[in-house]
């Protein structure tokens, strides 16, 4: 069976009359899978990364104009050794880091 985080989506619905905001959860089935979910207000150039606990940056996961409302990445995680992740989300002044453990 999947072991999955499971978004609040109404954390989000309330989020529509206010501001922009990100989560990021793992999925755990066969594949290593990071989830991310953000919310933005309206389209804006954004950067998602991934980073080591040190502050390293490992990877950038998007980069581009972000549309605006709901949406959805999935990234795979099975490339990197179990340990602490990092993954942040910079959406114009919108700044936010998510700590994510993966574990096998």
């Amino acid at each position: 069976e999947d072991f999955c985080i499971k978004f609040d989506n109404d954390f989000f619905s309330n989020l529509r009359d206010s501001t922009n905001d990100f989560t990021a959860a793992m999925r755990v089935s066969g594949e290593p899978v990071m989830e991310i979910q953000h919310y933005l207000k309206e389209p804006i150039q954004t950067e998602i990364s991934l980073y080591s606990i040190n502050g390293m940056k490992l990877e950038t996961i998007f980069s581009g104009m972000a549309k605006a409302d709901l949406q959805q990445i999935r990234h795979p995680m099975s490339h990197l050794p179990p340990g602490v992740y990092l993954c942040e989300m910079i959406a114009g002044q919108f700044r936010k880091t998510i700590p994510i453990i993966l574990n096998r």
